[in-house]
Parts: structure tokens; sequence; C-alpha cells
């Protein structure tokens, strides 16, 4: 008997097993999300990640945001308010209204706008008003300025 049951462990033992399936099991369990997105195309991952990134700014525990290069509807992409920005790398930001093509902030001169050339580790502090766009031409990292009072 004893013989037959090392056998049959020899053979489990022996059998392949997908690695990379056990891994990613195994991460799932790990991370608790269980949620697999592997199946999403590149436009339901951008609705995802939209999501994602207003539930961030909705929680009343967040401290820090990292957002992408491109252009936001403050109010609806960023909500409006007083934000400290650091830049991840040597870049521009601008905020005004969008240009005609509605590719990016109208920079011309007339346009009413701020812009800044802000290099990585850099923080600028702006106040973004509802309906205005801001454009970052590098990733920024968002946190709410330190408060100050006058003693």
């Amino acid at each position: 008997m004893k013989k037959y049951v090392i056998i049959v462990i020899a053979l489990l033992l022996a059998l392949p097993i997908p690695a990379s399936a056990l891994m990613q099991k195994y991460l799932r369990e790990k991370e608790g999300s269980g949620v697999d997105i592997s199946g999403l195309t590149y436009d339901q991952l951008l609705a995802l990640q939209k999501e994602v990134q207003a539930a961030l700014w909705a929680s009343p525990e967040w401290k820090e945001i990292r957002v992408p290069a491109g252009v936001y509807r403050i109010g609806e992409e960023i909500p409006a308010g007083r934000y400290a920005i650091t830049a991840e790398k040597f870049g521009w930001l601008y905020l005004g209204n969008l240009n005609r093509d509605k590719t990016a902030v109208d920079d011309s001169a007339f346009a009413d706008f701020n812009q800044a050339l802000i290099d990585d580790g850099e923080t600028v502090t702006w106040t973004l008003p509802e309906g205005k766009y801001l454009q970052l031409e590098i990733p920024a990292v968002f946190t709410l300025p330190p408060s100050f009072s006058i003693n």
C-alpha cells in the first residue's frame, strides 16, 4: 500500500502546473481585490481609470494623488480647489480655457491663462476654478497645500 501512495504522490508532483495561473491566483488573493481587468479594452481601461481617479478625489482619506500628463476640466475630472502641485520632471503647467481645437489650453496673447515652468520636485500652489482647464505636460502629484496661520 505504501508503494502505491508513494507512486501517486510522485505522479502528482511530476504533473506540470501552470505557474502563471498559480501566480495570478496568489496575487489576487494577496491583494484582496479579486478584480480581473485583463480582458478590458483600452477604452474600458481609460474609463475605469477616470472612475478610480474620481473615487480617490472623493475619499476623505486622500493625502496625495498622482495625475498623469493630459488636459483636465476642473470641476469634472479634478475638483475645484487650492492644491500644491509637485512636478515629477521638468515641464509646463497651464490653466485656462481650451483652444479652438479643444486639444490644449489657449495660451495666445489674448487668452486668460496662467502658466508655470517647474522642475523635477518643484512645487507650485494654484487655485483651480471650476470650468477652467488644467493642462499638464508632465505627470504631477497633487496635495492640499499646508495651511498657514498668522500668530
